[in-house]
This record gives C-alpha cells, structure tokens and sequence, in this order.
C-alpha cells in the first residue's frame, strides 16, 4: 500500500513538475486548427509553443513558424473532425490565384510559385509582406509585372485588394497601328478564407496610353469538395473595338504537397475549348 501511494505521489509531482518545466516550448501530438488574423488558417500537430510563436507540423514536410500576435484564435480538433471538415493535413498551395486572375489574397509571406497554362503563358509571384506581392510572367511576344496591396480585415473573412499591371508587345509597333504597351488597374473584394473564397474584381486598361471607354469586371471564386480537390470558377467581361468580350472558366483544382494542376473548359464567343494549367509551389 505505501509503495502504491508512493509512485501516486511520484506520479503528481512529475506532473505538477512538467508544466514548469516546458514554460518556454512545449510538444504534443494533438492536432492543432490555427486561424490568422489575416484569416489564413493552418491544421497540423504542435509540436512548439512559447510567449512569443508557435510551431506546426503541417505534414507536408514542412514546419511553419507563426507569430503569436499573429493569431486570432486556435483550438484543437481530432482526426473525426479533420475528416467531417474534409480537410488535409497537408497544406494546399496556390489557394489565392484563379486560373487568370487573382483574388485580393497575395501569397503567403515568403511563398512564391510558378504557374504555367498549356506551357504557353507563364508567370511567377512571391508574396513580400502580408499586405504586398508581386507576380511577372508573359509569352511569345508580351512580357508583363504586376504589384498587388491587400487589406485584409481583422474582425471579418473580407480581403480589399488594388492591383497594377503593365506589359509590352514585343512584336507589335506604333507603325503597323497596334499597341507597344498595355497598362491595367484594378480593384478585388475577396468574401472568405484562403481556401474557400469569392472575388468581384473591377478595372480599367490602357492600350499605347489610351483608356479604355468601359470597365471591365470579374467574378471568380472556388469551394474545397475535398482534400485534394477545389471547384473553380472565373467569368470575365471587358469591352474592346466597341465590342463586349466573355470569358468563362469552369473546373477544378487538384492538389499535391507542392504542385498544382488545373483541367477546365472554357467559353467564349460561342467557342468551348479545354484549359490545362500547372503551378509549383517554390519555398
């Protein structure tokens, strides 16, 4: 009886002792659901926490690193719950771009990708900031860069963004009557989170320094159906020669640990044709 109260005792004191001595970091194995202020969200197992940042093992073979001022709340979840939420362990990359255009998401900070459809029209973004990103990419002949400013809000899962472009045409000439340069302007509101979100985007362009005489809009948005897999869409509308241009995009998105493929269809003038892209996910 002494014994078996002994090693109770043992055992509350070790107990008592463990807290005290993991002030500074502490390790478990529970699965761990972390929402931003930004409203980025990340699930994994804790494996570090101290006054200043947390840790999480997102099972991608990577280990992010997050401020704790950073974070608007996070609680735990089990497996059952994961599963319910249909949710991965490992990260999904790529979440804030369509297949054209972006939503008022930028990357993450210290992430960047390269993007390519049919391996035609390329381009590269690396987000800066929480609030500043770039992208720059082109084809045969237009070669362009943009810079994007979010404005996240705290309290709500709505993103402001403003985004400028600029390109040039190589292969076009003030001679021949057609555009050098080509500038554009606009405006997105993101309603959501980085994985499930709607954009309406507005904007102005400019060809050879010449607006253009209507706006063109955006509506794009994708829902995650299950771990591996968002549903996509992209709707675009611009006038140009006085004539008004549609452009729709319906498909999905599979996802990998680090890569991206994109299969769709899309329609325009009362033309139906495959789209096929691809995206790396670049540390």
């Amino acid at each position: 009886m002494f014994r078996i109260l002994s090693a109770a005792v043992l055992l509350w004191g070790t107990a008592k002792a463990l807290p005290l001595c993991a002030q500074d970091t502490m390790r478990t194995e529970q699965y761990w659901l972390v929402r931003m202020r930004n409203h980025q969200e990340y699930l994994g197992r804790l494996i570090e926490k101290t006054d200043l940042y947390i840790r999480i093992d997102t099972a991608a073979g990577t280990v992010v690193r997050l401020s704790v001022d950073s974070i608007r709340h996070m609680r735990a979840v089990g497996t059952s719950v994961v599963r319910r939420w249909k949710r991965s362990l490992l990260t999904m990359p790529i979440t804030h771009h369509y297949f054209l255009n972006a939503s008022a998401y930028g990357p993450p900070v210290g992430e960047g990708y390269y993007q390519t459809q049919y391996l035609l029209l390329h381009q590269v973004a690396f987000g800066l900031t929480e609030y500043f990103s770039i992208r720059a990419g082109g084809t045969f002949g237009f070669q362009g860069a943009a810079a994007k400013i979010s404005f996240p809000l705290t309290d709500y899962p709505l993103v402001f963004g403003w985004e400028g472009l600029f390109g040039l045409n190589s292969f076009s000439s003030p001679v021949n009557g057609q555009s050098r340069s080509l500038a554009l302007s606009q405006g997105l509101v993101t309603v959501g989170t980085r994985v499930d979100h709607l954009t309406l985007g507005i904007g102005l362009y400019t060809s050879s320094g010449r607006w253009a005489r209507a706006p063109f809009f955006s509506v794009s948005g994708t829902a995650r159906l299950s771990p591996k897999f968002s549903l996509m869409s992209e709707s675009i509308l611009w006038t140009a020669n006085d004539r008004q241009i549609f452009l729709s995009t319906l498909g999905g998105r599979i996802y990998d640990k680090t890569l991206v493929l994109d299969l769709a269809l899309w329609y325009s003038d009362e033309s139906l044709a495959p789209w096929v892209g691809m995206a790396v996910l670049l540390y």
